[in-house]
């Protein structure tokens, strides 16, 4: 019985000892970029053009959208070459959403605008005429902010952006 009791104290402070909080020392080994990066104070002469902006949201006008796996990209990036080249004026887009490949010309703010160029698209490319539509873009046209509103204050939305004009 002694040595039922004896194991059973034994375990206990072994048990115990295990339990017992460890202290020591953890050393973080990081690149002193991520440092600079994280830590690093901006003032006017690091601030970004694209700091500088905000975008709106706004309309574009889809003239190629495909899914065959093997052409898609292919001539997505083409009808991108070919647009740029007929229309430099207006940026163009290729953009993937699984699994389509799309192209997307222009940055309209408004609706009526994006109609008339649609509009305009399927006359010069009539064999596509039923692809071409009018899409609704999240960030669309920059809007560049006035010298006062990138200072050390930061506005909290798009909407405090929007009011300082």
């Amino acid at each position: 019985m002694n040595c039922k009791k004896l194991l059973v104290a034994v375990a206990c402070i072994v048990m115990g000892m295990a339990l017992q909080a460890q202290t020591g020392v953890v050393t973080i080994h990081q690149n002193a970029t991520l440092d600079s990066l994280l830590y690093q104070e901006k003032n006017k002469e690091t601030i970004t053009l694209a700091e500088k902006t905000i975008s709106a949201t706004g309309y574009r006008v889809q003239i190629y959208s495909s899914n065959a796996s093997r052409k898609a990209k292919e001539q997505a990036f083409q009808w991108k070459t070919d647009l740029e080249e007929a229309y430099p004026e207006h940026h163009v887009y290729v953009q993937y959403q699984a699994p389509f490949w799309k192209v997307r010309i222009g940055d309209f703010t408004h609706y009526a605008e994006a109609v008339v160029w649609s509009n305009a698209l399927k006359k010069a490319y009539p064999n596509e005429a039923n692809e071409i539509m009018v899409v609704k873009e999240k960030q669309v046209k920059p809007i560049y902010l006035p010298e006062e509103a990138v200072t050390d204050s930061i506005a909290t939305s798009e909407t405090d952006l929007l009011q300082l004009y």
